[in-house]
Formats: structure tokens, sequence, C-alpha cells
């Protein structure tokens, strides 16, 4: 499925620009369900489109089904527009959401064969309007290399710690596309939780080669915080299903998931601007993602006040050799400048660590942390900017712990299995 750590972005209505001015810049689009079927004509046109380009990046289409198992007292025109497409209206409920015994064979069926037939479909569009898109890219664009999605997302539910009764629902749902597909080879199977605990058992329990993951509001940024080490859990978990020969994609991850390519991660997917993690429930409201700045040098988005501040302070912790920043001033960067900007960091990310190996990594991590922290303990920094300077290179420590800790466990591993 991936030849090399796949980096996909997360589609939205108001990043069509900026996947247009990067093509080649990443590999692919995961496109949420709730979009594609709401905006069903402007997705398929800009997606489509692209598909028929030279840069043609491939896509595949989230069904997002987690929305489902809660109730939605105020749902948005996208949740029901995307209950009528699997052809279940009901699947949006304002005060009970349906349970798991609710889902029986036959309403598992209707869903599945909507969603297969949705997905086998996608490319069906009104010439007019795929011209419509086709005009605004810089090339001569032929309806007829218009690709479908790279492979099919079946339905799935958030497995979760308090509750076992949702996870063999997804293996229905599973089993269930795998008998009405006439295209096996395309369907991948996400295993989604709530916890990084649970995530190493089910990724075991599957036979399957090729898989997607999800762990529910994992921030990678909080490295033992919670009480339990959960991205040394995550990353073991990824480095044993590599192990067995599972081909592993993360539908959401930041600099952490490059990390994890070392160890077997396949890719991971972001949003431009935002979007290293989702957490499963739904959010009363959404929108564009704020004005932030990622800094290069510490692998995460800092308010606009503290790279400004970096920048007259000390400029070696903020300038940027991307297209966008030329080494200049975070302040000369609009709106949109900031969102590619993003973007070119992590394919500059994963070209340069993916394929490191754990000890230079740990190294290269700690020698950036010490160097972060030298300058900032220099610097006479606000005190309500401090804690977020101080961040940039305490996360960068637990990091290179992480993958210190995964590195070792897999070292071991390996002993053990030889003798």
């Amino acid at each position: 499925m991936f030849e090399s750590f796949s980096h996909f972005l997360s589609y939205g209505a108001t990043d069509q620009q900026t996947a247009r001015d990067l093509a080649g810049s990443y590999d692919g689009l995961l496109v949420p369900g709730t979009v594609a079927a709401f905006q069903a004509d402007a997705t398929r046109g800009f997606v489509l489109t692209l598909s028929a380009t030279s840069n043609a990046p491939r896509y595949t289409v989230d069904p997002r089904f987690p929305l489902f198992q809660q109730a939605l007292p105020a749902a948005k025109r996208s949740h029901t527009a995307l209950a009528n497409l699997l052809g279940v209206p009901d699947l949006v409920q304002p005060v009970d959401a349906l349970e798991p015994g609710d889902y029986t064979d036959s309403l598992i069926e209707i869903i599945t064969e909507n969603w297969l037939r949705f997905n086998n479909g996608f490319t069906e569009l009104e010439n007019k309007k795929f011209d419509k898109y086709a005009e605004r890219l810089n090339e001569e664009i032929v309806p007829k290399n218009r690709k479908g999605p790279s492979w099919i997302l079946p339905p799935y539910f958030i497995a979760q710690v308090d509750d076992g009764r949702w996870w063999p629902v997804s293996s229905r749902f599973w089993r269930s596309a795998m008998e009405l597909s006439p295209s096996r080879d395309m369907l991948v199977r996400v295993v989604a939780s709530d916890s990084t605990t649970l995530l190493d058992g089910l990724l075991t329990s599957c036979n399957e080669h090729r898989l997607a993951v999800w762990i529910s509001k994992l921030d990678e940024r909080q490295v033992d915080r919670t009480g339990r080490d959960d991205l040394t859990e995550y990353g073991r978990a990824i480095r044993a299903a590599s192990a067995r020969g599972q081909e592993v994609f993360a539908l959401y991850g930041g600099f952490f998931s490059v990390l994890l390519g070392m160890f077997g991660l396949r890719g991971s997917s972001h949003g431009i601007g935002y979007g290293e993690a989702r957490a499963w429930e739904e959010l009363p409201q959404s929108g564009p993602p704020p004005v932030r700045y990622y800094l290069p040098r510490a692998h995460r988005y800092v308010s606009m006040d503290l790279a400004l501040l970096f920048w007259r302070e000390n400029r070696d912790l903020v300038r940027c050799s991307c297209r966008e920043c030329r080494g200049e001033s975070p302040a000369r960067l609009e709106y949109h400048g900031l969102m590619r900007h993003s973007v070119l960091c992590r394919n500059a990310e994963i070209q340069h660590w993916v394929n490191m190996s754990p000890d230079v990594a740990v190294r290269e991590l700690l020698d950036e942390a010490y160097r972060f922290e030298s300058a900032v303990d220099d610097m006479d920094i606000p005190r309500r900017l401090r804690r977020a300077a101080d961040e940039c290179f305490i996360t960068l420590k637990g990091w290179a712990r992480v993958v210190e800790a995964i590195h070792n466990w897999a070292s071991q591993a390996r002993r053990r299995c030889k003798e």
C-alpha cells in the first residue's frame, strides 16, 4: 500500500488552493465522509480534477462513522447528509445514540452497501462540473484521466476501554465489506481506539496486512503527562505490528508519527495548519485553523507572538528555508502562506527523519533540545509566553526518551526471539 512513508493531508473545503499550490509536496488526501456527502459536487470536482493531474495525489474517503456513537442534539447538515448517504437517516439521534445491539446484520449490510456504492461511484461527475475545477489548474486536464479512491475504508467504531461492545461491531462491518465488495484488495481496515492500552491487542487480533489506526485525543506533545506513557505504548504497538508484517498508516499524526517511521509506521495524515490529533466526540463548533507559525526546530505550532519574539531575540530558533519563508520573518507570511509553510515543513521532516536510526534520532533531538533551552534561558521572555517557550525544548527531550524506550524494547524483543 505504501512504498515509503506516505504524507497525507486531511482535506477541507477551505484547503483547495493550498492543496493545488503544494502539488508534489504531499502524497495524498484524506477526505472526510461528512464533507464528501454534504458538499458532494464541489468535493468530487476538486478531488477528481486533482487526481487527473501529472502530480496526482492518491486519496481515500474516511467514513467518520464514530460520529454516530454519540447523540447529536445539534446535528449539522453534514451529519444528516452522511447518514442519508448511508441509507439510514436514524443514525442521527438527538438524545440517545444507537447502541451496539441496534446494529443488526441487515442494518450493517445496508450501511456497508451504500458506502461501497458511494466509493465505487466517486468518479461519476458531469463534465461541466469537472471542467469548472479543471480551469483552476495550471495544466490541461483530461476528464478520462480522473481516478477513483486509492482504497476504501469501511465503516468502523472507536473501541473503548470501558465498553467492550463496540470493537465486535467494527469487526462485523469489516466482514460485511469483505463479503460485499467486488474488489477486496481495495479495502483497508481501520483500527480505532480511545486508548493506547487497547491498540496492541486490537492490531494483534487482526489478520489483515493493511491497517489504518487512530487513537482518539492522542496529543503527541504531552509526553509523560497522563500518568501513563501513551506515546511509548503507541510506538511499541506500531513496532510489533510491523514486525508481524502489517503495514500501518496513522489517520492522524504530527511530528511524532514521523519519528515512528523508523519503527515501521508507513505514513500519517494531518490537517493543513492543524489536525495532528483528533477526538472522536463531535465538537459543538469547528472552523479554520488559528493563525499560528509552525516552528521547524521545535516541530510544533507556536503563537505568532512567540515566533516573532524568537525572531527578534535569536533568529536561528525560527529561521526557515522553505519556499514560503526563504529565511525571512514569519511576519511576512499571510494566512495561506502560514498554511503552506506548515505542510512544507512536514514534508522536510519526513525526508530528514523517517530513515534515520533511532540512536541518531535521539542524539539529534537532545542536541536540539539543549541548544533551544540554552537560547531561551538567555532571553527576557514575558511571563505569558514563558511556558510556551519552555515547552519547545521540554517536548523535544520527551520525544528523545520515548524513541529510546521504543528502540530498547524492540531490541530486547529481537533478542528474545533469537533465544
